[in-house]
């Protein structure tokens, strides 16, 4: 009997204590539903404020794939959330943007990182226009990660400022280059003029000499060949000077190389020196030509060396005054052969020297 009652005692505190645990539970059932509706309330708030947000939004969950974009963001792609979702936004990215971009989030995704980004998303109508995306991964209230939500900003007018800005130092670069060229072309001109200047001039001092002659009656074979061979060799030398100037055209465009010939220095700067003898002597200039070398075989650009030293010789009688003297030497220093003009002239402004 005594066992019975305290079975039955047993049973009945365990019926009060399911008793209570139902009530509990049924508390818990309440507060759950309750917990629902606020948190119903609150997703349909949190959709609601970001459909409603006036820049483009983005999600992606804990997988790293995008499964929700806002309104704004389906507006500005004209395309539906069921196209948008996992990866099918890409389908909206320029081509050339997609590779460094999916790189750079997926770097950040698996550090858990902010990061920003830049790229090229089509308009609705068919354009593309410039994004600055700012992803930052976001957190339940336990701490775990949930994803990234990210932000979007129509940049396109900055970048075309950025590209008129662009454009603008470009055509300021290309107009300076112009000019540049336009002054190069210039002083090549007048520097193909002085060269021809040299030549005429002996041909003209070869004339002259060739009438005084005749004039005082003391002409003679000797004298007439060795002047036509002036003559003759001056003549050749401007043919060379058109030929340079039609030339020219190569040289813009990079095609004028030098011509490189095993001969000897000596004898073709003497040559070069001696037809221009009478046209110094008409100037009332001394010309004086020294090296220890009697020979010396290398390689050089004939013409391109006659033009130089013509060049440096026109120079020398340009600012040299009667009765002045022009030094030509050849000398080697170090691995080089040089070739020195110098004169008792003035000389040439230093704003002028290269």
């Amino acid at each position: 009997m005594e066992a019975f009652e305290m079975t039955n005692r047993q049973l009945l505190e365990e019926n009060i204590k399911l008793k209570h645990r139902l009530a509990e539970l049924e508390k818990e059932k309440s507060e759950y539903k309750r917990y629902k509706r606020v948190f119903g309330n609150a997703l349909d708030f949190y959709t609601t404020l970001l459909d409603d947000f006036p820049v483009p939004i983005w999600r992606s969950g804990v997988s790293g794939k995008c499964d929700y974009f806002n309104k704004t963001w389906l507006d500005f792609v004209g395309r539906p959330m069921e196209h948008e979702v996992n990866d099918g936004w890409l389908d909206g990215v320029h081509k050339e943007d997609i590779e460094k971009n999916v790189e750079r989030y997926r770097n950040a995704f698996s550090k858990r990182e902010a990061f920003e980004m830049e790229y090229r998303l089509r308009y609705n109508d068919g354009s593309y226009r410039w994004i600055f995306d700012i992803g930052r991964p976001i957190y339940d209230i336990h701490g775990e990660f949930e994803g990234y939500i990210g932000t979007c900003f129509d940049i396109n007018s900055r970048k075309e400022a950025e590209k008129l800005k662009e454009d603008y130092a470009n055509s300021s670069r290309k107009l300076g280059e112009a000019m540049e060229n336009e002054r190069l072309k210039t002083e090549l001109l007048a520097n193909i003029s002085h060269e021809f200047r040299t030549p005429l001039n002996v041909l003209l001092s070869s004339i002259q000499l060739l009438e005084l002659y005749i004039n005082n009656k003391i002409i003679s074979n000797e004298l007439v060949e060795k002047n036509i061979g002036v003559m003759k060799q001056n003549c050749y030398r401007l043919l060379r000077l058109v030929n340079n100037l039609i030339d020219t055209a190569e040289l813009e465009k990079g095609n004028i190389g030098v011509k490189l010939n095993n001969q000897d220095l000596i004898f073709t700067v003497k040559t070069i020196l001696k037809s221009v003898v009478p046209y110094f002597n008409s100037k009332g200039l001394k010309l004086n030509f020294k090296t220890k070398y009697k020979k010396k075989i290398i390689a050089f650009d004939k013409n391109m060396l006659e033009r130089v030293i013509l060049n440096l010789l026109s120079n020398s009688v340009k600012f040299t005054e009667t009765g002045g003297i022009i030094i030509v030497d050849i000398f080697k220093e170090k691995d080089y052969m040089v070739i020195s003009v110098e004169d008792t002239g003035d000389g040439i402004a230093e704003d002028k020297l290269i």
